[in-house]
This record gives structure tokens, C-alpha cells and sequence, in this order.
């Protein structure tokens, strides 16, 4: 949240942030596990949007 203060985290750069991720994983790695990090990647990132998205009360 701090990070999003100082420089806004607008959804094209979780978008850009996980394609690379993606694409890192797949030229390392295979299997179960590479597939289980990728979707926790992304479950961390739409947290993370979700998060900057609210209003604080």
C-alpha cells in the first residue's frame, strides 16, 4: 500500500507484472508446482488490486 502512495498501481501494471512472471515460469519451469505458483501470482495480485481499489472508511 505504501508503494501505491508514492507511485499509483493501476491494473496495466499488475497485467505486465504477471505476464512477465508467467512467462518466467514457463521458460524455468514445468509441472504441478510452476502451475501452482503462477496461480498464486495471480491470486496475490488481484488481492493486491482489490486492496487498492477500496476507499478507506
Amino acid at each position: 500500500m505504501n508503494i501505491n502512495k508514492v507511485e499509483p498501481l493501476n491494473p496495466e501494471l499488475f497485467k505486465i507484472w504477471l505476464h512477465h512472471f508467467f512467462t518466467t515460469v514457463d521458460e524455468n519451469f514445468v509441472g504441478k508446482n510452476a502451475e501452482k505458483i503462477k496461480t498464486q501470482a495471480l491470486s496475490i495480485a488481484t488481492i493486491m488490486q482489490i486492496k487498492i481499489a477500496q476507499k478507506p472508511f
